[in-house]
């Protein structure tokens, strides 16, 4: 057994790791082993977290919530959004180098925020203007010094920014997954994200190419990479969670801002490195600093209107942040959590709908 004073800093590594290890397991298959077959990719994941999922469903070790046709319908415009991202995140990565793939990712929020205004015409906080500008110059420097410059991949990280935009926008205007534990979500997403992928995959002759591929006589390091995106896809929502159980929303969040920055760096030095100009690290240590000021500024509003609220209604905010796992999407084929308040919080504050920006971990 592990020590209960440990837990916390292990489950937070645990989830660090992982995270990290996703970006790159992916980067290695689509680019190390040439196997350009980003959407198929995207199609083994689901398979692979449907078919654990079952598993978990039958031994009641997660929700076993009876599948409903009317939520199902709910969430399908959700899950074809959350499922287009993906596709193009790894489409993206498989042309550029990560720290650029990175940097190109945290234009995510300043597409919500652009969204924001266009339907509910509300405008963020001045300082948050200003952290999302200060992320987005720094892409722009880093676009002007990237000497490995492919223009497919800036294209397919752009439409991933809107997708997931569009993704969260439209997650907080519908409230599609309210209700719904993770793994629930987890289930309606990959069930409903298969029909699409399989239909795309069949009709492109990717699917039969792929399979060519993976029949033929390849490297030991392919099938094990290859596995390990699909375990690795799985095991970071198990350790999403575990990471906000045994610790705090705080932490989870820290953990996915040093994800960022340490992916950042060691993509420098990685899978083929990266061709350095001046300019270019300029703009990617710029881009990083905005990621990092933004996370604070979302984290410290939350907390302050979470204090707030715990006011209005007579209890007291103190102890460990009570907080449950949802996820969303992520940009690099696994999935990201959204930290929604529990129902031991007032009903106002349950009832109030969160800023879709807040759901994005750069």
């Amino acid at each position: 057994m592990i020590p209960e004073a440990q837990r916390g800093p292990l489950a937070a590594l645990f989830n660090l790791v992982v995270s990290i290890s996703m970006s790159f397991f992916n980067k290695a298959v689509l680019t190390v082993y040439h196997f350009d077959y980003p959407i198929v990719v995207v199609t083994f994941q689901m398979v692979t977290a449907l078919v654990v999922l079952l598993l978990l469903r039958v031994l009641n070790l997660v929700s076993n919530e009876p599948l409903r046709f009317d939520k199902a319908k709910q969430i399908l415009p959700i899950t074809l959004l959350y499922s287009a991202n993906v596709v193009f995140g790894l489409a993206s990565l498989s042309k550029l180098n990560v720290p650029m793939y990175n940097t190109l990712k945290r234009m995510t929020p300043i597409v919500v925020i652009v969204m924001g205004v266009m339907v509910d015409g509300k405008s963020p906080q001045r300082n948050i203007i200003l952290a999302v500008s200060t992320t987005s110059l720094g892409c722009i420097v880093a676009g002007a010094g990237d000497l490995s410059f492919d223009l497919y991949g800036y294209i397919y990280a752009s439409l991933s920014c809107l997708l997931q935009a569009a993704y969260l926008v439209s997650l907080q205007k519908t409230g599609a997954e309210k209700g719904l534990d993770s793994a629930t979500v987890l289930f309606y997403n990959s069930l409903l994200s298969l029909p699409p992928l399989l239909a795309i995959v069949s009709v492109d002759g990717s699917l039969s190419s792929s399979t060519e591929f993976i029949m033929q006589e390849q490297p030991l390091g392919f099938y094990l990479t290859f596995g390990g995106t699909l375990i690795i896809g799985v095991l970071l929502n198990y350790t999403l969670f575990l990471c906000t159980k045994c610790n705090s929303a705080l932490t989870t969040t820290i953990v996915g801002v040093m994800k960022g920055v340490v992916s950042t760096a060691l993509g420098f030095f990685l899978l083929g490195g990266v061709k350095v100009h001046t300019l270019n690290m300029l703009g990617i240590v710029l881009n990083s600093l905005g990621g990092v000021w933004y996370a604070k500024l979302k984290y410290v509003a939350r907390q302050n209107r979470a204090e707030e609220e715990s006011k209005d209604a007579g209890s007291s905010p103190k102890g460990k942040d009570s907080v449950v796992l949802k996820v969303s999407t992520s940009t690099d084929g696994s999935l990201q959590e959204l930290l929604t308040r529990t129902e031991s919080e007032s009903p106002r504050l349950r009832a109030k709908q969160s800023d879709p920006v807040d759901a994005h971990r750069l």
